[in-house]
C-alpha cells in the first residue's frame, strides 16, 4: 500500500492535468473517523476564529490564538506540493489479479497539495488513529515504514527527503487539520484533545 501511495504521490502533475484537479481539502484521522477540514485552504482568519469561539476561547485570547493558527495554516500552504489522492483509504483500493498488484481508484478528488498529505494520516506524528498502538508497540515499526515510503517516493521520481523532514511536515499537517476540525471535536465533546490543540497554539504565541 505504501509503495503504491509513494508512486502515486510522486507522479508529475502536468500543465494539461492541472485544471482538472479538485481543490485541496485537509483530511485526517481521529480513531476510526476520516474527517475533512478547511476547504478551500488556507482558511480565512474569520473561519479560524469561528472554530476557536466554538471551543469557548476567551475573547481576550482569541487574537493571539487566531494568529498562531493562521501562521500554522500558512506554513502548511507553503509546504512542497505534489499529487494527493485525498481519499486513499481501504475502500478505494483493489487487487489486480493478473498483474498481482494493488490499485487505487476513485481519483475524482485528486489535488495538488502538500506532498505528504495522504501518507501523514497513516505514518505521521502525533497520531490519534486506531493504528497508533500498532505502529508504536515496536520502537522501529513506524520509522521503518516511513523509511520505506520515502525510499519508494524517491525511486518513483520524488525528492529525496529525510525522516526528520517528513516528521516536521507531517506534524504541521496534523495540527493544522486539528485546528480545522475543532468544531467537530466540540460536537464530540472531546475536551481532552481540544485542550491539546489549544495548548499547541498557545505554545506558538510565547
Amino acid at each position: 500500500m505504501l509503495t503504491l501511495l509513494a508512486h502515486f504521490n510522486a507522479c508529475e502533475v502536468t500543465p494539461d492535468y492541472l485544471p482538472h484537479l479538485h481543490p485541496y481539502e485537509q483530511g485526517g484521522r481521529i480513531d476510526g473517523w476520516w474527517i475533512t477540514g478547511f476547504s478551500p485552504f488556507p482558511p480565512t482568519m474569520e473561519e479560524i476564529s469561528t472554530n476557536l469561539r466554538a471551543c469557548r476561547v476567551a475573547e481576550s485570547d482569541l487574537p493571539d490564538l487566531s494568529l498562531a493558527a493562521h501562521r500554522l495554516c500558512e506554513q502548511v500552504a507553503a509546504l512542497p506540493k505534489g499529487l494527493v489522492h485525498q481519499d486513499f483509504l481501504s475502500d478505494n483500493l483493489g487487487w489486480r489479479g493478473e498483474r498481482e498488484e494493488i490499485v487505487v481508484f476513485d481519483v475524482h478528488k485528486n489535488a495538488l497539495g502538500p506532498r505528504f498529505a495522504d501518507v501523514a494520516a497513516f505514518l505521521g506524528l502525533p497520531d490519534w488513529s486506531t493504528t497508533a498502538t500498532f505502529l508504536g508497540e515496536v520502537p522501529s515499526r513506524r520509522e521503518a515504514l516511513i523509511d520505506h515510503y520515502l525510499h519508494e517516493y524517491a525511486q518513483f521520481g520524488g525528492d529525496s527527503v529525510s525522516q526528520e523532514n517528513f516528521i516536521e511536515e507531517s506534524t504541521l499537517l496534523f495540527w493544522a487539520h486539528k485546528v480545522a476540525i475543532l468544531g467537530w471535536m466540540v460536537g464530540q465533546k472531546d475536551t481532552e484533545r481540544i485542550g491539546q490543540v489549544l495548548s499547541n497554539l498557545r505554545a506558538d504565541t510565547l
